[in-house]
């Protein structure tokens, strides 16, 4: 028996429609993981959080990963045979796009790179480390009263993560500034000081060597791949088939499972190999049909779902432009100069988790997108009046096997040839929650045992 907790607060308009789903949890902490992924990809192995004036705190850079659990993907097998055998495998799985550098962004990781051997004789802390994040503005409102523009490793970082520096000595710049800043606001004879002056030193004599080093001598490839390291050249744009594609676009790739259904993906990388191959990097989307979910899930018309699948692709497999939406904008309109007939058009709204088969509604869009075009936007071509999108059945309901029943193991979708989505997806039968209960649970909480149990909403 439910407590008396009083009215039910408004019900949230994306969830207005249909009954409550109990698979769809709040991104937040998804999203949080995903992009501490790709921070850590960039991240160099050190101690990281100690504020400008020398505090004695510091943030545990220790923090657990779900990137090999959640990705599902290289070395399934075991062993070093296994992953040699991925490592060369230019379509392997992946859980993030590969590294793709210019030399000058290799010039730029090799400075950092440089400064992250400097440590203090005394008690052996990395210098660089004083330098990571800016003072709290509560703590010491002075530093931003004398110091007129304020940059950290943090800040520095990433702008290189999103390409904001088009020439190295951008980049230098913004280094000098820091150093700078730390020896204005700091006295001469502080650790502080000291740490400023000997890696602005160091950075100097870092830069010259990078500078001296020719473009065709810097190649870029993946960190990790032994001996045979492959040189991959970033392309700005990529022209094909009359179409130019650069990262950011939306695709269609040829799907062998299906090739009714093409794949679709949003690019993340764009290189030339060493033999002069072109190869994009996508993020795919599985349509509702690709997933697997419980019976009484309901999709939109058109819907795809993000998933955690990054593949490379050789340019010949893309076979079209398409877009997707997030859902919040699909409903008010389209965006301004694209044909739906020419280029279809989907929506999203959830990120779909392969290995829990569940789905998390997104929280922020652009924590879906590269990192490069996160600073853009397109126009919207606003519709009279706000749509109201309903959601459908699954459309592999007829698949829900007679003898179904809950306690049942979760079914595998159906797969096919490596580099594409499951042939088909499958569901499985889930008891129904009580509509009135499960708010309750979402907003309030319940007693249980005797003490009341919070969740988040």
């Amino acid at each position: 028996m439910l407590p008396d907790l009083g009215p039910l607060p408004p019900p949230s308009p994306s969830g207005s429609r249909g009954s409550p789903d109990p698979e769809e949890d709040s991104a937040a902490e998804e999203e949080e993981d995903e992009e501490e992924e790709e921070e850590e990809e960039d991240e160099p192995e050190e101690d990281t959080g100690k504020k400008r004036r020398a505090s004695a705190r510091r943030k545990n850079p220790a923090k657990s990963s779900k990137r090999d659990a959640g990705s599902g993907d290289e070395g399934q097998g075991g062993g070093e045979g296994s992953r040699q055998k991925d490592l060369s495998d230019p379509r392997r799985k992946r859980g993030r796009p590969p590294r793709v550098d210019t030399p000058m962004e290799i010039r730029v990781k090799n400075v950092l790179k440089a400064l992250r051997k400097l440590k203090d004789e005394g008690d052996g802390r990395l210098r660089i480390s004083t330098f990571e994040k800016l003072p709290e503005k509560k703590e010491f409102p002075e530093y931003f009263q004398e110091i007129k523009d304020p940059i950290a490793l943090d800040i520095i970082r990433k702008n290189v993560k999103r390409r904001e520096y088009k020439t190295f000595d951008h980049f230098i710049a913004d280094m000098e500034l820091m150093f700078e800043n730390a020896k204005s606001f700091n006295e001469d004879d502080s650790d502080v000081y000291g740490d400023a002056v000997i890696l602005q030193e160091e950075m100097r004599k870092a830069a010259e060597v990078e500078r001296a080093k020719k473009d065709e001598d810097i190649t870029g490839g993946e960190e990790g791949e032994r001996g045979n390291k492959p040189t991959r050249l970033p392309l700005e744009k990529v022209e094909h088939r009359g179409e130019t594609y650069r990262v950011g676009d939306w695709i269609h790739i040829i799907n062998p499972n299906d090739p009714n259904k093409p794949t679709v993906g949003q690019i993340f990388r764009t290189w030339k190999d060493h033999e002069g191959q072109i190869w994009i990097n996508a993020c795919w989307y599985y349509r509702p049909e690709q997933t697997v979910h419980w019976a009484e899930k309901k999709f939109y018309a058109d819907e795809v779902v993000k998933t955690g699948q990054y593949r490379d692709h050789h340019i010949d497999e893309v076979l079209s432009k398409c877009f997707v939406m997030f859902f919040t904008r699909y409903s008010r309109g389209r965006p301004k100069g694209i044909d739906e007939k020419k280029c279809p058009i989907y929506v999203c709204e959830s990120r779909y988790n392969e290995i829990e088969k569940h789905f998390n509604k997104i929280k922020t869009w652009k924590s879906c997108i590269p990192d490069e075009v996160r600073g853009q936007d397109y126009e919207l071509d606003a519709f009279e009046k706000q749509q109201v999108l309903k959601k459908l059945p699954s459309p592999i309901l007829h698949l829900l096997p007679e003898n179904a029943e809950e306690g049942h193991p979760l079914p595998d979708a159906k797969m096919g040839v490596e580099n594409a989505p499951p042939i088909i997806g499958a569901v499985f039968k889930r008891a129904r929650r009580d509509n009135v209960s499960l708010l309750l649970l979402r907003f309030y909480g319940v007693h249980c045992c005797g003490s009341l149990v919070q969740f988040k909403v």
